[in-house]
C-alpha cells in the first residue's frame, strides 16, 4: 500500500452571510389562516309581515280574477222557442210539367200516396211485447 503520509488539508473558510440592505430584503406577508367553516344554520322562517302581505295580495289577485270572469259572462239573447203546429204545413200547389200528366206518372204518384197513408196508420206500439221478468225468486 502506500506508506506516504498524509497532506494536511486547509481548512475551508466558512462563509459568513451578510445581511441584505433593508431596501433589497423581500417583504413576505403571511397568509392568512382559513376561516373555519361556518356550521349551518337553520332557516328563519319568514317574518308574519311577508305572510300577512302574501295573504293580501292573493285574495285581491282571485277578487280580481272573479270579477273580470263576471265581466267576460254577458247574457245571451234568447232565441224564441219553435211552437209546436197542430197539423203539418200544406204543400202549396206546383204547376205540374208535361210529363207529370202521363198516365205511368199519375199511377206512381197514387202509389206514393197510398204507401204514405200506409205508413202513417201503422202502430209502432205492440201491445203483445212484454219486457222479460229480472225479478226471480230463486229460493235461497
Amino acid at each position: 500500500m502506500n506508506d506516504a503520509p498524509p497532506t494536511p488539508v486547509a481548512p475551508v473558510p466558512s462563509i459568513q452571510e451578510t445581511p441584505l440592505p433593508a431596501s433589497l430584503t423581500p417583504e413576505v406577508t403571511p397568509t392568512p389562516a382559513a376561516p373555519a367553516p361556518m356550521p349551518p344554520q337553520p332557516k328563519k322562517p319568514l317574518p308574519k309581515n311577508f305572510v300577512i302581505v302574501g295573504a293580501v295580495v292573493f285574495v285581491i289577485l282571485i277578487v280580481v280574477l272573479v270579477y273580470l270572469q263576471a265581466l267576460q259572462n254577458k247574457p245571451v239573447a234568447q232565441l224564441p222557442a219553435p211552437t209546436p203546429a197542430p197539423l203539418a204545413t200544406p204543400t202549396p200547389m206546383r204547376i205540374l210539367t208535361p210529363i207529370a200528366t202521363t198516365s205511368a206518372f199519375m199511377s206512381f204518384h197514387e202509389s206514393v200516396a197510398s204507401l204514405s197513408a200506409t205508413i202513417n196508420g201503422f202502430s209502432f206500439v205492440d201491445g203483445t211485447l212484454t219486457p222479460p221478468v229480472l225479478d226471480l225468486d230463486l229460493g235461497l
